[in-house]
């Protein structure tokens, strides 16, 4: 009877997560890239100037792969990657095993991917 009731609740909480609206928690980069409607690159802004998380997403284009919020009477598009997210489309990786284990690629390849000094905080 327990197990049927901690398994009942579960499920429930799963859909109540699955509901929840999708909100910009965090910026992990100290610059975002922003795009406009077409997905042209439009330049950077720093993480200062974008609103505090908790923002709300207004929309989600997945033909672009962009994420649209507003910066004071503005809306923006961000790369999904850039930012992190409450659920759906996260990329989690420890970036310091990653520049280490890249060190000898780096060596033998022209472009190298690059880490910001949040880069593990």
């Amino acid at each position: 009877m327990f197990r049927a009731t901690v398994i009942g609740l579960l499920l429930c909480s799963v859909s109540a997560w699955a509901q929840e609206p999708l909100k910009i928690i965090g910026y992990p980069l100290e610059k975002v890239a922003l795009y406009d409607e077409q997905g042209e690159f439009l330049g950077d802004m720093s993480r200062d100037q974008l609103p505090v998380p908790d923002v709300q997403v207004i929309s989600f284009s997945e033909a672009k792969n962009l994420l649209l919020i507003a910066v004071g009477e503005r809306q923006v598009w961000l790369d999904p990657l850039d930012v992190k997210l409450n659920h759906g489309k996260t990329v989690a990786f420890d970036c310091r095993k990653v520049a280490e284990t890249s060190l000898l690629a780096d060596s033998k390849t022209n472009a190298v991917m690059g880490y910001s000094k949040a880069c593990g905080k």
